[in-house]
């Protein structure tokens, strides 16, 4: 079974984006992660707080 792919949006394309950016291609984390970029925001500005020394 496979994720479907998310609407076109300018928030998909901001986490598209970034991602190529940094990693030069598109992951397929970062594709599921597209569904909700509300989500994914959310997750990395936690994952950045409990990160920090």
């Amino acid at each position: 079974m496979f994720i479907a792919t998310p609407p076109d949006s300018a928030e998909t394309a901001r986490l598209y984006g970034a991602n190529a950016d940094s990693e030069g291609f598109v992951m397929n984390l970062t594709r599921a992660w597209a569904w909700r970029p509300d989500v994914f925001d959310a997750f990395a500005g936690l994952r950045n707080q409990l990160s920090k020394p």
